[in-house]
């Protein structure tokens, strides 16, 4: 009876030695899929869709559920952060400037007041609103005015609250 013991331990383990390598390469290849995955991560070129009143803000965690004040920030990795409010994203950005392990920022797009569509940071001036979602009080804009202040003043003026 010993010597039937050790027969059926020794089929055990030889089982167990034979997955071994099944194993092994399964693990190989789920670490190749995910290696692809990760490193073609590419930051957009364009904003990303929003998926309205499901979204949360980056920042200050409400869902997006008034397009007119939308913002995002896409990081080099290919990261997107979605803003309910442009205050947030100014907030949120300098977080991500604080640091060091962000990644670059790659681009920012807001919400044009006037239109369905979005505008590059590049483009955007900011006209003063009441009722923004979080009470920061400006909505993008592509057209420069007597009523509008820059990107970098709508910033300084949050940032300075």
């Amino acid at each position: 009876m010993h010597t039937n013991q050790t027969r059926i331990m020794l089929k055990k383990q030889q089982r167990g030695f034979a997955a071994t390598p099944l194993l092994l390469l399964s693990a190989l290849i789920l670490a190749v899929i995910l290696f692809v995955v990760l490193s073609n991560r590419q930051a957009s070129d364009g904003p990303v869709p929003v998926v309205w009143d499901k979204t949360p803000c980056a920042f200050c965690a409400m869902h997006l559920g008034d397009p007119r004040f939308a913002a995002q920030l896409s990081t080099e990795d290919g990261v997107t952060h979605f803003y309910d409010d442009p205050g947030c994203l100014f907030l949120h950005e300098r977080e991500l400037d604080l640091d060091p392990t962000t990644p670059v920022i790659h681009a920012r797009w807001f919400r044009d007041l006037d239109s369905d569509g979005w505008i590059e940071a590049a483009e955007v001036a900011f006209r003063r609103c009441e009722d923004t979602p979080m009470d920061f009080g400006f909505g993008a804009v592509k057209n420069v005015g007597p009523e509008t202040v820059s990107m970098e003043e709508a910033a300084a003026e949050v940032l300075a609250r």
